[in-house]
C-alpha cells in the first residue's frame, strides 16, 4: 500500500510539472529616480524562423509563449502596484501565421518608460522533456529617447507544466528584483509612508503634489515649483512626475531633502534642495561639494527624516 501511495505521489509530481524564471540585467543609463509608471508589452513579434525547417521551433514558442503571456499580462498590474508601480500591459502577438499586431505609438507612451519582452529565436530548445525559452528584454526611457536597462529571461518548463498566477508571480518577480539591484525600482512602495498622530509637531507641512495649489502652498511646496522651472526638459518632464512623489512621501517628516545633478538642470549645476521644519534652502553646490557628496550628473538624490 506504501508503495502505491509512493507511485501515486510521484505522478502526481510529474503531471503536475513545474517551472521556473531566470533574469539577469544590468543599465544602460541612468534615470531620474525610480520608476513609478511604466508600459509593458509582451511580444513577440521579432522571432523569425531562419528557415523552413525552423517551423517546429516556431510551434513551440508560439504555443508555450502564448501561455506564459496570458497569465503574466493578467498579473502585471497587480504585482507592479504592490510594488509601488502604476502599470499597464499590452499583448502584441503573431494569434496565427500572419502578420502580427502592431500597438498604436500612444498606447507606448502612456507611461514614461517601456519595458519589452520578446523571445529569442536562437535559444528555444527541446532538452529531456524541458522546454526552455530564452527572451530579450529592454526598458526605454520615453523622455531621453534610449535604452536605459537590458535584460535576458529564460524561461524554463518541465512536461505538464502547471502555468498559473503562480508561474506569473514568480517571471515578474525575478524581474523586479534585477531593476532594484540597480536602483530602477524602490525597495518599498510609495504608499508605505503616512501621517500619524505620532508625528512631531515641528515636521514641515507638507501638502501632497495632488492637493497643491495657490491657496495650499507651503514654503516646502515651492520646492516643486522649482524643479518644474529648473530641470532640463520643462514642467511636464517625467523626473518632475518622481519629484513630486518623492515630495510626497515626505509629508510629516521634519526634513526632506534632494541632491541634483548637473545633467538635469537648466543651467547645467548641480543643487542641494533642502525643507527643514518648513523652510527651504537651494544651494547650487561646488564642483567638490558635489563630488564629494557623491552627486552624479544624470540622478536624483532623495531621502527624507
Amino acid at each position: 500500500m506504501a508503495k502505491i501511495c509512493i507511485l501515486l505521489i510521484c505522478i502526481c509530481i510529474f503531471l503536475s510539472g513545474c517551472s521556473n524564471t531566470r533574469v539577469i540585467g544590468h543599465k544602460t543609463a541612468n534615470i531620474a529616480g525610480p520608476i513609478h509608471e511604466i508600459v509593458v508589452v509582451l511580444d513577440n513579434k521579432t522571432f523569425k524562423a531562419r528557415e523552413k525547417s525552423d517551423q517546429a521551433y516556431i510551434n513551440t514558442v508560439n504555443s508555450t509563449m502564448k501561455k506564459v503571456y496570458a497569465v503574466v499580462h493578467k498579473r502585471i498590474p497587480e504585482v507592479f502596484a504592490q510594488n509601488g508601480i502604476k502599470a499597464k500591459a499590452y499583448l502584441n502577438v503573431d494569434e496565427s501565421s500572419g502578420e502580427p499586431a502592431t500597438l498604436p505609438p500612444m498606447q507606448l507612451k502612456e507611461f514614461p518608460y517601456l519595458l519589452t519582452i520578446t523571445p529569442s529565436n536562437a535559444s528555444i530548445r527541446k532538452q529531456d522533456g524541458n522546454t526552455n525559452i530564452d527572451m530579450a528584454a529592454h526598458i526605454y526611457d520615453q523622455f531621453q529617447e534610449k535604452i536605459v536597462w537590458r535584460g535576458s529571461i529564460t524561461y524554463s518548463e518541465s512536461s505538464y507544466a502547471l502555468i498559473n498566477d503562480k508561474t506569473a508571480d514568480v517571471f515578474l518577480d525575478r524581474i523586479l528584483n534585477r531593476l532594484r539591484d540597480v536602483g530602477f525600482v524602490s525597495l518599498k512602495p510609495d504608499d508605505t509612508l503616512r501621517v500619524s498622530a505620532a508625528d512631531p509637531p515641528n515636521a514641515p507641512n507638507l501638502t501632497t503634489s495632488s492637493e497643491a495649489g495657490p491657496k495650499s502652498e507651503t514654503a516646502c511646496s515651492k520646492a516643486i515649483i522649482w524643479m518644474k522651472e529648473n530641470n532640463k526638459w520643462g514642467p511636464n518632464a517625467p523626473i518632475v512626475q518622481s519629484f513630486q512623489k518623492q515630495f510626497d512621501s515626505g509629508i510629516g517628516k521634519s526634513k526632506v531633502v534632494w541632491e541634483v545633478g548637473k545633467g538635469l538642470t537648466k543651467d547645467g549645476k548641480d543643487y542641494r534642495i533642502e525643507c527643514i521644519n518648513d523652510n527651504l534652502n537651494i544651494k547650487e553646490l561646488t564642483a567638490e561639494e558635489a563630488d564629494k557628496r557623491h552627486v552624479k550628473d544624470t540622478s536624483v538624490k532623495f531621502w527624507s527624516k
